[in-house]
């Protein structure tokens, strides 16, 4: 008696352990659209040669740029041509992917320094990096209109 009793109760509990495994409509989840798409930007060295361009009195150079957890990192070098120090801030740059979509600025290490007159600051800038490129970045003072300076081919 005491089999059959052990043997009923085994197979009621494995039929609750596969019934509960296989109940796929409580578990169902909702597809949702993904707000930003990963990351398709080429990781790791590129050849890049980026000129150097002077807007509001600061000499901008682009020397190269990095990627990790879809973080793309912009290395500057900035100058300051004015005659008195002046502020440079990482949030004049905007950075757009392929699809003209702008990259959220990361608050990791963003250069905003006060430069003294002709001297020289490095420095990076670092964005999300959503989507695919080539990536256009901006300079945009809000003052005049906005100048394109260089593209990513990443």
């Amino acid at each position: 008696m005491w089999k059959k009793t052990s043997t009923i109760l085994l197979l009621i509990m494995a039929t609750l352990v596969v019934s509960a495994c296989s109940n796929k409509e409580d578990t169902k989840v909702e597809d949702k659209p993904k707000e930003e798409t990963k990351s398709e930007i080429v990781k790791g060295e590129i050849d890049e040669t980026y000129k150097p361009i002077v807007v509001d009195g600061f000499k901008l150079e682009l020397q190269k740029t990095s990627v990790k957890d879809d973080v793309l990192t912009l290395h500057l070098k900035v100058t300051n041509q004015n005659k008195k120090a002046t502020l440079f801030d990482a949030f004049v740059l905007n950075v757009s992917n392929a699809d003209g979509k702008e990259l959220t600025i990361s608050p990791q290490n963003n250069l905003s320094e006060t430069i003294k007159a002709n001297k020289t600051v490095k420095g990076t800038i670092s964005f999300t990096a959503a989507g695919k490129g080539p990536f256009k970045i901006v300079y945009d003072n809000l003052n005049d209109q906005p100048k394109d300076l260089w593209t990513v081919e990443r």
